[in-house]
């Protein structure tokens, strides 16, 4: 690749914008800022149908819905803590 022609080019660029350009681009970007809110309204909807999704599969799996299914110590004994304690 020939780097002089490609320098040449860049200079014998000219550039011609129309009167209203800065507006329009000012007006584009006004319009624009709100665009991120039904985004937001769709991953709040998604965190909560997932959670709603996981609290029935915990209760269909264990029967109840507490802290300790939640977590996943439902089938854990306080007999069995010392043994994990080990791996620790």
């Amino acid at each position: 690749m020939n780097t002089h022609s490609i320098e040449s080019h860049l200079k014998n660029q000219k550039y011609d914008f129309d009167a209203n350009f800065c507006n329009d681009i000012l007006r584009t970007i006004k319009e624009s800022k709100n665009t991120w809110i039904p985004k937001l309204q769709w991953l709040i909807t998604g965190i909560a149908a997932s959670l709603i999704f996981c609290l029935a599969f915990i209760y269909f799996q264990d029967g109840t819905i507490s802290y300790d299914s939640v977590l996943g110590l439902a089938n854990i004994s306080d007999d069995n803590l010392t043994d994990y304690l080990n791996y620790l």
